[in-house]
């Protein structure tokens, strides 16, 4: 039985008790007085103001602290862009977790992701207040009116930071320590070279040489190294224009720090000067960074911009497009597109591709389109619209730009018929039809270093090679015609055939008749294929990879992507370079994919339009 004294203090307990559960009662009622961040949950208790005009945006005012422990505070302000005082901006992943980690922002207890809480514990400082643009928090992401106002700005909003913090998250301290060393170490020699001899870094010439002692790097650099190119956040569509428009990058990883320009100048000095299956990393792992370090916003188009970062990630897929149009800088080419995040995936897609064709005059965007073997339509996604969230297993036979006078249209722009939206897309565009497909071969799928699985396997480019009068190969007309279809006429340069000089064609053609020479010889094994006709197989694997070879009835052939079969029609449009495939659907047409067919890849059928042997036509695409 308890004392007085033990029952006092049990009574005195029971105001502290009541006191509690009032609490309790009061953050049961008010549900987001624990809110998520980050788009997990309701969060609108700490967005006084809805931003869905004007160049306001918000910043996060991070309270100082002196303990890495202590609980995050902050506020989130609202700017004026054209006002605005000193910011930092971060770019950051924002990873896979949900939000877990409890802070206290506008007086408020709001959950947000592990990752930002790192980043903002890492950029927190001990003494004053430190002002920060993070999207997480600073665009309600659960508002998506807000975010199709809010992400246009993101262009102004990194440019005009003072700082973008790049943080890659945590990892090991003395692996990290020894990568960064030996990137100030790279780029120090890189930058004192270009000095020293007046050259500019941006060609890769220049890199290869500059001279950097090999044993600077050791296993732990290597492995340093490795895992600094491969960190997530080089892999995000995001983080592209956050460095890129950035005036002072700062690359931040665990406790140490780096400038992006020595990050950038090592990867593309590696990727330069490096051999694979020797030394970590490889040139592979330096792929996205030397992208990213490449990309040039001044001259990219919005097309060369989705194309060269399309194997980048994003949780939304509207942001393949939404991610990198900020980039782009011509009023021409991407400059009006406004992202909107009330319209679907599909609807982006196909709204890209229109503002593409509407404002360049071009098709090269249908060359960027990729379908699975067994395509034949899909109801949700226009045929001619590139599904940018997907990647793309195969080599694009047009060039990066229309050349004019030059390709299957001879340079000519893009006759639009009309486009309509938004139910019922439909592009219809001019052009002629060739032929109609008459038999298709295989999927190309030919091995990187095997006789065994290579062009033996295509029971069709075999016929004709060894149809080949082999007693004077060079004289027979199959041999260049063949030679240039298997590699979509490029060169083993990656150059376009056509326009070389006589010497170049016919090395090309040499070493082609070489290679054959060397499949349809039984006792010779693949370490026998060396120099130019294994440059050649090496671009016939990249060109065909995914393709399929077929015939038409016009007697001739050409290679054509995976979805190809019987019955499917070989057409050039007005503003493409290559022919293309459609499959016929009623009176409208499914875009099937570029092809290469060598008889009509230079203005052979427009010429024969002016001559009046052909008939233009009208090709409706769904």
């Amino acid at each position: 039985m308890p004392s007085d004294t033990q029952h006092h203090r049990i009574r005195g307990l029971a105001p502290l008790r009541r006191l509690g559960q009032d609490v309790r009662s009061a953050f049961s009622r008010h549900p987001q007085a624990t809110s998520n961040a980050s788009g997990s949950g309701p969060a609108s208790s700490i967005y006084a103001e809805r931003l869905r005009s004007g160049n306001h945006i918000r910043v996060l005012h991070i309270r100082p602290s002196s303990k890495p422990s202590r609980r995050l505070e902050c506020e989130l302000k609202l700017i004026n862009l054209d006002d605005a005082p000193v910011y930092e901006a971060l770019s950051y992943v924002w990873g896979i977790d949900p939000p877990s980690i409890t802070i206290i922002c506008n007086g408020q207890r709001l959950k947000i992701r592990p990752e930002l809480s790192y980043a903002l514990v890492r950029l927190r400082l001990k003494h004053t207040t430190r002002i920060i643009w993070a999207d997480a928090l600073c665009i309600n992401q659960d508002d998506n009116q807000e975010k199709s106002h809010q992400v246009p700005l993101m262009s102004k909003i990194f440019s005009q930071a003072s700082k973008v913090n790049v943080w890659l998250g945590h990892g090991d301290e003395s692996v990290i320590r020894e990568a960064f060393q030996c990137c100030k170490l790279v780029a120090d020699a890189c930058k004192e070279f270009s000095l020293e001899y007046d050259e500019d870094l941006d060609t890769y010439a220049t890199l290869a040489a500059v001279e950097v002692p090999m044993t600077v790097l050791t296993p732990i650099v290597g492995r340093g190294l490795s895992d600094l190119f491969e960190r997530p956040l080089f892999t995000r569509v995001w983080c592209v224009q956050e460095i890129k428009l950035a005036r002072n990058a700062l690359v931040i990883w665990g406790e140490h720090c780096l400038p992006w320009e020595n990050v950038g100048l090592t990867a593309r000095w590696m990727f330069r000067n490096l051999e694979d299956g020797h030394i970590s990393p490889t040139i592979g792992q330096t792929l996205n960074v030397c992208g990213i370090y490449d990309c040039d916003p001044s001259s990219w188009s919005l097309l060369q911009t989705l194309s060269g970062f399309r194997r980048f990630q994003s949780t939304d897929p509207r942001d393949k497009v939404y991610g990198l149009i900020g980039l782009v800088e011509s009023e021409a080419d991407g400059g009006i597109m406004v992202p909107d995040y009330e319209k679907s995936v599909a609807r982006t897609f196909t709204d890209t591709a229109i503002h593409t064709v509407t404002s360049t005059k071009h098709l090269l965007v249908f060359s960027h389109v990729e379908h699975h073997a067994d395509y034949d339509g899909d109801d949700e996604y226009r045929s001619w619209a590139p599904r940018w969230d997907l990647p793309v297993p195969t080599v694009r036979i047009s060039p990066l730009n229309v050349i004019p006078e030059r390709g299957a249209c001879n340079g000519r722009e893009a006759q639009i018929v009309v486009t309509k939206s938004p139910a019922d897309e439909q592009l219809c565009l001019t052009g002629f039809f060739h032929a109609k497909v008459t038999a298709v071969d295989s999927i190309f799928d030919i091995s990187t270093d095997s006789k065994s699985k290579g062009l033996q396997m295509y029971c069709q480019v075999v016929e004709l090679y060894e149809g080949i009068d082999w007693d004077a190969p060079m004289s027979d007309v199959t041999l260049p015609v063949l030679a240039r279809t298997l590699t979509a006429g490029l060169s083993t340069e990656a150059q376009i055939l056509n326009p070389l000089d006589a010497k170049s064609r016919c090395a090309h053609y040499e070493a082609f008749r070489h290679y054959l020479e060397w499949y349809r010889t039984p006792t010779a094994d693949f370490d026998s294929l060396r120099g130019e006709p294994l440059q050649y197989h090496h671009t016939l694997m990249s060109v065909t990879k995914n393709r399929r070879f077929f015939w038409t009835d016009e007697k001739d052939y050409g290679i054509g992507s995976a979805c190809i079969r019987e019955g499917d029609i070989v057409v050039v449009i007005y503003g493409s370079s290559v022919p293309f495939v459609l499959r016929p659907k009623g009176d409208k047409y499914l875009l099937l994919g570029e092809a290469y067919v060598d008889s009509i890849m230079n203005g052979e059928l427009v010429r024969e339009v002016e001559e009046g042997k052909r008939q233009e036509q009208d090709f409706c695409l769904i």
